[in-house]
């Protein structure tokens, strides 16, 4: 299901550690007070929520759709712009 959020916008991102091999999230903070922990590339037996598109402070969320791994793990992927 793709959903058109109300004009959220990143306020902040915690950059996870690339070189800890346990910090496997970035934090980002909207601005409706939601917060999306983002999987970075690290090896991880969770699953987390994805970010792509213009991902850096100011981009507004345009889209969030929610999906599942080939496991069964619910994840939501959020396209910013």
């Amino acid at each position: 299901m793709n959903t058109k959020p109300n004009a959220a916008t990143i306020v902040s991102i915690e950059i996870s550690d690339r070189d800890c091999s346990t910090d496997v999230v970035d934090i980002i903070h909207l601005s409706d007070g939601r917060s999306i922990q983002a999987w970075n590339g690290q090896a991880s037996y969770c699953v987390y929520d994805k970010a792509k598109g213009r991902v850096e402070i100011g981009a507004s969320l345009i889209s969030s759709e929610e999906d599942e791994t080939y496991s069964g793990e619910p994840f939501t992927v959020f396209t910013f712009a």
